[in-house]
């Protein structure tokens, strides 16, 4: 198959490596001639520079006899005129997109990619498609795989398999018997080096990796059976508030099941725009703060001198707590102080009760995002 790969990017790279190497005949176009030429260097691919959306450089790239276009440029605006290119002047019948920006991924927009309207036939998104991983990923935390099934109705687990599992030496057959309002079944078993599909008299061993099917709203149940306990999961800390990390905090937010989300962004125009369209996840300037190097509270604004000389910064922190000597270590490095700052972590506030406590956590962070804000516009600030 003729394909022309437009973006020369990560994303292109990795699409044009997957392509060329089921021998497809793949030709990459970009702006850019270095990455044209780091892609012919590294991959059997032909290559053109020059703007994708330009109609002679797809014919230079062959449009002409393209069965395929994929067009994986940053912008979203030059792949949809990439497309609309090549199908009102090369007919080339299959047309993807990359579209990174969630008003053209909105559901109820998708009448716009038609032939007789914007002529895009299957759209992709690597940061939705990351964010529905993570998120697939949360729904099943102790599963090394996971997919939804079926209008999201039955979900697939891929489970492996320790000495405590339950039904270790249990013929599958039995399994019914054991648990007849259990809605599940063992679709395959990876054993060694070895994957089958299981028969009713195969018995499960510890170092199976098993794959199984089972009804969504039987999961927790299912992972149980298998000795898989699924902790709850009422908090999620994100690093990064872009694309994918606003997408799903946006998705905990509308769960019926509340679940605490915290963001740790230190870019400010980021930061503020997750802010303002999130409504319960906190946006956290303290932890951004231990992130930094040599990160350390300044007397920028009145709250910060609240904490003059009583913060202690950990820096050798590394997020392990292996043994009862790490609690030892934490105790060392608040010595007289009240608030511990965490290298990479967050903050640990005490006090002689818990309002006391909140009371310099929440006045810390506000001291913090002044910090973070000030710091973010690069220019002289002047100390309290």
């Amino acid at each position: 198959m003729k394909i022309i790969i437009c973006g020369a990017g990560q994303v292109g790279w990795q699409i044009a490596r997957h392509l060329s190497g089921e021998r497809n005949d793949v030709t990459v176009v970009d702006s850019n001639p270095d990455l044209v030429r780091r892609a012919m260097d590294t991959l059997d691919v032909q290559g053109v520079s020059g703007f994708a959306s330009y109609p002679d450089v797809l014919e230079k790239a062959g449009a002409k006899d393209a069965e395929m276009i994929i067009a994986a440029t940053h912008s979203d605006e030059v792949n949809m005129v990439t497309c609309q290119v090549a199908h009102s002047v090369f007919d080339i019948p299959r047309k993807i997109a990359r579209l990174r920006s969630k008003s053209y991924l909105d559901a109820i927009y998708s009448d716009l990619y038609r032939r007789d309207h914007m002529p895009i036939d299957v759209v992709i998104s690597p940061e939705r498609e990351v964010a529905d991983a993570a998120l697939k990923r949360l729904s099943a935390l102790a599963a090394f795989d996971t997919e939804l099934f079926l209008d999201e109705q039955a979900q697939l687990l891929g489970l492996r398999l320790e000495e405590n599992c339950p039904v270790l030496n249990t013929p599958l057959r039995q399994l019914n018997d054991l648990f007849s309002t259990l809605r599940v079944i063992v679709i395959g078993v990876r054993r060694q080096t070895a994957l089958f599909a299981p028969e009713a008299g195969d018995q499960l061993f510890a170092g199976d990796e098993i794959y199984v099917m089972c009804h969504a709203e039987d999961t927790v149940r299912t992972m149980e059976v298998f000795g898989k306990s699924q902790g709850k999961q009422d908090r999620v800390v994100l690093v990064g508030g872009g694309n994918v990390g606003l997408s799903i905090a946006k998705s905990l937010e509308s769960r019926t099941q509340r679940v605490r989300s915290k963001i740790i962004e230190k870019d400010r125009n980021i930061a503020e725009h997750a802010a303002n369209e999130l409504e319960k996840t906190i946006v956290s300037y303290t932890t951004a703060l231990s992130t930094l190097d040599n990160g350390r509270l300044e007397p920028l604004v009145q709250p910060a001198l609240k904490f003059y000389n009583q913060i202690a910064y950990d820096d050798a922190y590394n997020g392990l707590a292996l043994d009862n000597t790490e609690g030892a270590r934490l105790a060392s490095a608040l010595a007289d102080k009240r608030i511990a700052i965490l290298a990479n972590h967050g903050v640990i506030t005490t006090g002689p009760s818990v309002a006391h406590a909140f009371n310099d956590l929440y006045y810390l962070e506000r001291a913090a995002q002044a910090q973070i804000l000030a710091y973010s516009k690069l220019s002289f600030t002047e100390r309290v």
